[in-house]
């Protein structure tokens, strides 16, 4: 009698549940925006206030080029950066950034190929509004990893409960100062490094 093999979908499923998870299926759901931010910049090499000025499809990546406004990690002010994705996260057709958008960019480390992108996907690009001196930092995105699925208008009273590291000024449903979220990137920055 032969000997029959298990069918292919079976075997399938087994190898992707032997595959490495997501950071953000790994451990519970941020409590706060504040722990959603942390977990994110936790993970980021490039950490950077910048300018989208070009964006330049190729065959197998899209190249945008970046001015650093402000650097906080992995890059130096003034810098011109070109972030190289794969040309498969362009796919849906929709853009993942336009020239002039400005944003706080939280990226993992360049592949040996030169690929990188955002930590957590579209939520390593914060949306900026307003200026360097009374502008906000977008953090909608983050605000919902902060209860997981439960829906947005849990996270948006949630996001408005939640402070930035002991901040009196509270981080609202959309936007907060992007002094205080900047300040504290650094802060965490600085602790990560001394221990």
């Amino acid at each position: 009698m032969g000997r029959r093999s298990l069918p292919w979908c079976v075997v399938a499923a087994c190898l992707l549940l032997l595959m490495p998870m997501p950071v953000w299926s790994q451990a519970a759901a941020p409590a706060t925006t504040q722990d959603a931010l942390h977990a994110l910049a936790a993970e980021a090499a490039i950490v950077f206030v910048g300018e989208v000025l070009d964006i330049h499809p190729r065959e197998a990546a899209v190249e945008v080029r970046l001015r650093v406004d402000e650097a906080l990690r992995g890059v130096t002010t003034g810098q011109v950066l070109t972030l190289r994705e794969w040309t498969g996260l362009w796919a849906a057709g929709e853009p993942r950034y336009s020239v002039g958008q400005r944003a706080l960019l939280l990226l993992h480390a360049p592949s040996i190929a030169g690929f990188t992108s955002p930590v957590g996907g579209a939520d390593g690009v914060l949306p900026l509004h307003g200026d360097a001196v009374t502008g906000s930092v977008d953090l909608a995105w983050i605000a919902t990893r902060a209860v997981g699925n439960t829906g947005m208008l849990r996270a948006r009273s949630m996001a408005r409960r939640a402070t930035l590291e002991g901040a009196a000024e509270a981080v609202q449903s959309d936007v907060a100062d992007r002094r205080i979220v900047l300040d504290l990137l650094r802060a965490w920055q600085r602790m990560d490094q001394a221990q």
